[in-house]
């Protein structure tokens, strides 16, 4: 039955996200309440990646605990630094993130513009990162992430629940093989997922101005 719930979600979403989301979404993992899609990436041999599941949070929890960027590391896979560089206003920010790569591939170093937005009517929420590399000159001994996406979709439910639904791309660059990426992409925002539940109870405290629960 969660199953069935989640995957009705998951055609709605797939049906209205946007006018360039023509589905083709490959189910890839189903655990945990968690569902895991990939799909091919126009242009890029990287697939993109979607991550649905339902949590029991109110909207300002959730976007507390993806701004408080400080505690990615807590939840965020193999994240072992980060921190916000400039606050732009109380819905956009620029963010610093490392993330741990096994030897002897060199770890990456991302730079993020991070934007809110709620929908007036279904206040739904969209919490963009976009890369933005040039930000800061590249660090040694890191790689530069360059080209990355992720959208979170907090569309909320009765009861201060959610469906989180997220999509992400992102190319790490350098020398690792397409196809070690992408046999290797699931298991990183899955395993993210499960941790970011345990992290959820601690922001239910959370009020913004700019949010405005269903």
């Amino acid at each position: 039955m969660r199953f069935i719930f989640l995957s009705v979600f998951a055609f709605v979403f797939f049906s209205s996200f946007s006018g360039v989301d023509s589905g083709n979404w490959v189910l890839q993992k189903n655990e945990k309440g968690i569902v895991v899609y990939t799909r091919e990436t126009p242009g890029s041999q990287i697939k993109e990646v979607r991550v649905i599941n339902k949590v029991q949070s109110s909207l300002a929890g959730m976007v507390a605990l993806l701004l408080d960027t400080r505690n990615y590391t807590n939840w965020i896979y193999q994240c072992t630094e980060s921190q916000p560089l400039k606050v732009v206003s109380e819905k956009e920010m620029y963010n610093y993130q490392v993330t741990n790569f096994p030897w002897p591939v060199s770890d990456r170093d991302l730079i993020c513009d991070f934007r809110i937005h709620q929908d007036s009517v279904s206040k739904v929420v969209s919490f963009t990162k976009t890369a933005v590399p040039g930000y800061l000159p590249d660090k040694s001994p890191y790689v530069r992430i360059r080209d990355f996406e992720s959208d979170y979709l907090l569309t909320p439910l009765p009861n201060d629940s959610m469906i989180v639904d997220l999509r992400m791309r992102v190319d790490p660059g350098g020398d690792i093989p397409t196809w070690l990426i992408n046999a290797n992409i699931v298991m990183a925002p899955y395993k993210s997922t499960v941790a970011m539940l345990n992290e959820v109870p601690k922001y239910q405290w959370a009020s913004y101005s700019f949010i405005r629960e269903k």
